[in-house]
């Protein structure tokens, strides 16, 4: 009877340990699995981005680094991300500078200085909405070459739709290096609204030049107060 009892109770306490080595095995697999297929999938963010044909789908998958958080890791947004900002297209460059303003990638500086730099020769016919991509971008990143980046273009502009860009920038950027660059820009402003006022133009012929001044004012004054802030 007793050995019945011992031979029972083996029987169930082996069946048990069989059962736990069991669902340990699962586990593990299904860790595997999950890996495996994370990792196919990270793979096949960066290798669909270069085999696609159509720009709109590229630009999709770049729009997807913002709009699906957490889906695509940093190593493959940023992969996509070079890929992007050298693409031919200029949708699809133009996409990848504004989602590194969004993410906030600095290391990207650099390659977004070269790209408004060749927008003219790269993307004919759309070199100015890259260029304003560009600087829009460069005013979130924030990084170190930038204040000198826009004290040379606000020293080249002569009152365009660029020009409104570069003075958000600045505005964004809150480097009082600035300050002097903001000042030339403002006078070279106040110049061509006295000029058209002497001329007797219609004050629409120097309304974006009026705009330019104030923003620029306005800016100087921020930086202002920025840097006594900073002391």
């Amino acid at each position: 009877m007793k050995y019945v009892f011992r031979s029972s109770t083996y029987i169930f306490l082996k069946r048990g340990i069989d059962l736990v080595t069991t669902m340990c095995y699962v586990a593990l697999l299904c860790i595997a699995v999950s890996f495996s297929s994370s990792y196919a999938s990270d793979e096949n963010v960066t290798s669909s981005f270069s085999k696609q044909t159509n720009s709109r789908e590229r630009v999709r998958l770049l729009k997807a680094i913002t709009d699906n958080k957490g889906a695509i890791n940093v190593t493959e947004a940023k992969a996509m991300l070079n890929l992007g900002l050298s693409d031919k297209k200029p949708n699809v460059a133009m996409e990848a500078v504004l989602q590194v303003g969004k993410l906030k990638y600095e290391e990207f500086e650099g390659q977004i200085i070269q790209t408004y730099t060749n927008a003219s020769k790269r993307y004919k016919g759309h070199s100015e909405s890259v260029r304003l991509a560009c600087i829009k971008s460069l005013g979130k990143l924030k990084g170190e070459r930038t204040a000198s980046f826009l004290a040379r273009e606000l020293a080249k502009d002569q009152g365009t739709v660029q020009g409104g860009f570069l003075l958000h920038a600045a505005r964004e950027l809150k480097d009082p290096s600035l300050i002097k660059a903001l000042e030339r820009y403002s006078l070279k402003m106040a110049e061509q609204i006295e000029k058209g006022k002497a001329a007797g133009d219609d004050p629409m012929l120097y309304s974006r030049a009026k705009q330019h001044y104030e923003l620029a004012e306005n800016t100087i004054q921020l930086l202002r107060d920025h840097e006594g802030g900073i002391k």
